[in-house]
């Protein structure tokens, strides 16, 4: 066990030394929107990152941004239902392929949206609020809201229900 705990000091040493020497650089994103804050990341590939931004709750701002040339310049996107819906999570596949979990803050409602070209449009494709969503490959993934569990099999064309979900824990 001593041996263990030795193995376990001397990475994470190093770990430390690897960390404390690395370098950050400043990188001015372009970004317009300096009230805002970014609370969902994906990281493609060292070049393309898409993330979701929003105000500090004075109404209704989100956006997604995105990055295509590692971080150099920034595009900002709007979905439909903006003024009214928030975003809760992000899931990217690619530059163009992006999905997002909305919920609305009076009504409840909300949904899951597809970009296929960069974040340029967004379709939506399942009409209910969300506060998660993944996709595994370009086909399968799923989406969840509080006790409710939904997969597809065809990129979020259609969602089936998942039963047998536990109840909260108290």
């Amino acid at each position: 066990m001593q041996k263990y705990f030795r193995f376990m000091l001397a990475v994470f040493s190093i770990l430390c030394a690897t960390t404390a020497s690395a370098q950050w650089q400043a990188v001015s994103t372009g970004y317009p929107f300096a009230d805002h804050f970014v609370f969902a990341l994906d990281v493609v590939n060292q070049n393309t990152i898409w993330a979701a931004a929003d105000t500090d709750g004075n109404g209704f701002s989100s956006r997604i941004i995105r990055t295509t040339d590692g971080g150099l310049t920034w595009g900002t996107y709007s979905f439909p239902g903006a003024q009214t819906r928030f975003i809760l999570d992000l899931d990217a596949f690619d530059a163009n392929t992006a999905w997002i979990a909305t919920n609305e803050f009076n009504a409840g409602g909300g949904g899951i949206y597809k970009t296929t070209n960069g974040g340029v449009t967004w379709t939506l494709q399942r009409n209910r609020a969300s506060v998660f969503v993944k996709f595994f490959d370009a086909q399968n993934g799923v989406s969840v809201n509080q006790r409710v569990v939904h997969t597809t099999t065809n990129s979020g064309a259609t969602w089936d229900s998942v039963s047998g979900v536990p109840s909260y824990l108290p």
